[in-house]
């Protein structure tokens, strides 16, 4: 009995060192970013950036005669020990407004429900550590006002440190901020900075 039971423990214990822990914590996000191929979204944040794939559609969406209207529901964020990070975030069109027929077959093209007015984007790509990134030569007509949004982060009880990568964000001279060789555009003001809520 007492060997079993100290298997059973010894079981347990493994198990334990090997489950995540995970623990929230808020990011102040000053500017929501896309680079001009249009392919890469970046929130910028004062302790980290988060660099995503654009979601399909997105950049349609945007251009559209819709965005004037538009608000955005930002969702949790979520990082493994690995720096990748996931989430998701919602357009929503006002609920007042009145479309004809033709206006409402562009919002289908676009993927959105007339109905529902609103369209949902999953977002997927990597967490980067901001230490050492000088906001003071950044063009402030990149930076708008600050919005917080809630991260669940991952960790591991077994004292496995969580991979901290270096931004790849840098800032010319002009105070323009690059990603690779590529200049990063805000975000349609209209769009995020009306109404940027966590969830």
């Amino acid at each position: 009995m007492p060997f079993a039971l100290s298997g059973c423990l010894t079981s347990g214990l493994n198990e334990e060192a090997k489950s995540p822990d995970y623990y929230r914590y808020a990011e102040t996000i000053s500017s929501v970013l896309i680079s001009a191929d249009q392919k890469t979204l970046v929130f910028l944040g004062k302790n980290y950036h988060f660099i995503f794939d654009a979601p399909d559609h997105f950049v349609d969406v945007l251009q559209s005669p819709f965005h004037a209207g538009m608000t955005a529901d930002v969702n949790q964020f979520y990082v493994d020990g690995d720096s990748n990070v996931s989430g998701s975030f919602v357009l929503n069109l006002d609920k007042a407004a009145s479309f004809s027929e033709e206006q409402k077959e562009e919002l289908g093209n676009l993927g959105i429900d007339p109905q529902r007015r609103s369209l949902s984007f999953r977002l997927s790509g990597r967490r980067y550590d901001a230490k050492g990134f000088d906001r003071s030569k950044v063009n402030p007509m990149l930076l708008n006002q600050s919005y917080e949004v809630s991260v669940r982060e991952q960790h591991y009880s077994n004292a496995k440190k969580v991979i901290l990568l270096a931004t790849p964000l840098t800032v010319a001279a002009d105070g323009a901020l690059m990603i690779l060789a590529i200049p990063l555009l805000p975000v349609l003001y209209v769009v995020f900075m009306r109404n940027f809520r966590v969830m």
